[in-house]
């Protein structure tokens, strides 16, 4: 699988790697005393940055399977496009929806970066509170550095593993 979107969507996720090694590199360096707007940022732009990845995969695999579109955004366009008997987009489509699946928790990095979230004049507290909680064994936020970084390690992994089995038809 070798198109310009298979160039794009790699860039996007080793930029969100970049942003979370920085990240960890001031949470490391700073603890409890780096600013929240800081955080916010790192926070926001790492999980962007996934979000851009994904969506950059779904237009990947639509030109894999040649056919020009329009930038894609959702699934469920990319189901639109080529139909659900695809297997990779059967398997994407199930685990969209699972709970304790990367992807569904990149689709819920969608809601908390487009939909506006309630402020409130302590702004750090405003994010903790409005932070979506992870329905796996985690208890932590969703937008927590440690599910961040999980969620981007299990989309490279499954994007290697897409492009190994891709590579090979």
């Amino acid at each position: 699988m070798n198109n310009k979107w298979q160039t794009h969507t790699s860039e996007k996720l080793y930029l969100a790697d970049v942003q979370l090694k920085e990240w960890g590199a001031k949470l490391r360096d700073h603890g409890d005393s780096l600013p929240q707007s800081i955080q916010a940022s790192f926070k926001q732009a790492s999980m962007l940055l996934i979000s851009l990845g994904w969506e950059s995969l779904l237009n990947e695999l639509a030109e894999y399977h040649q056919q020009k579109t329009n930038y894609l955004i959702n699934l469920q366009q990319l189901v639109m496009l080529l139909g659900d008997d695809i297997p990779e987009i059967a398997y994407l489509s199930e685990i969209a929806v699972k709970p304790d699946s990367w992807l569904y928790d990149v689709t819920c990095f969608d809601k908390l970066l487009k939909q506006p979230q309630s402020r409130t004049p302590d702004y750090a507290a405003s994010l903790t509170k409005d932070a979506l909680i992870v329905v796996s064994s985690s208890a932590e936020p969703i937008d927590s550095f440690n599910n961040i970084k999980r969620i981007l390690g299990e989309f490279k992994v499954y994007l290697t593993e897409l492009r190994v089995r891709m590579s090979e038809w």
